[in-house]
């Protein structure tokens, strides 16, 4: 695992997912660090650490879900997380994040967390269009998960 992603890792298990399960017990959701960035694909190094880089994550939810919980997730999180987590700034508004517009199953602040649809984030990323709704009887996005590997 490269050092960014364990970096995010940690920044889920110690400060996101604790805040999820308190203020969102029952919200089923996948958190993962998926998307832009050089930890992505285990190249981080020293250099790019100098540049948009620290503590991130994507967190998904059902696109029923999405326009009650994602806001209150964000206002949330916008309030407690702290300045950093293990010497890396979690607030670092030059990085490029979705807009703070939960229309389009999409919603970023200036901290490294990120709230998407799994069809908004494939139109994003992939410049593809995905199903709003998945087949029934799937179990996807039935029970919370974490995706770093």
């Amino acid at each position: 695992m490269s050092r960014g992603l364990g970096l995010s890792q940690r920044f889920y298990e110690n400060l996101v997912e604790p805040i999820l399960k308190e203020h969102f017990p029952d919200l089923s959701y996948t958190a993962c660090r998926i998307g832009l960035g050089s930890e992505v694909l285990g190249y981080d190094t020293e250099i790019s650490a100098d540049h948009d880089y620290g503590p991130c994550l994507q967190v998904i939810l059902p696109e029923e879900r999405f326009p009650a919980a994602a806001v209150q997730i964000m206002d949330i999180l916008d309030n407690v997380l702290p300045a950093t987590f293990e010497g890396w700034a979690v607030h670092y508004p030059t990085n490029v994040r979705p807009p703070r517009d939960s229309e389009e199953g999409m919603l970023g602040s200036d901290h490294g967390v990120e709230v998407y649809t799994i069809a908004a984030w494939c139109d994003r990323f992939l410049g593809r269009l995905f199903p709003r709704s998945l087949p029934r009887g799937t179990g996807y996005l039935t029970r919370s998960r974490r995706c770093w590997r």
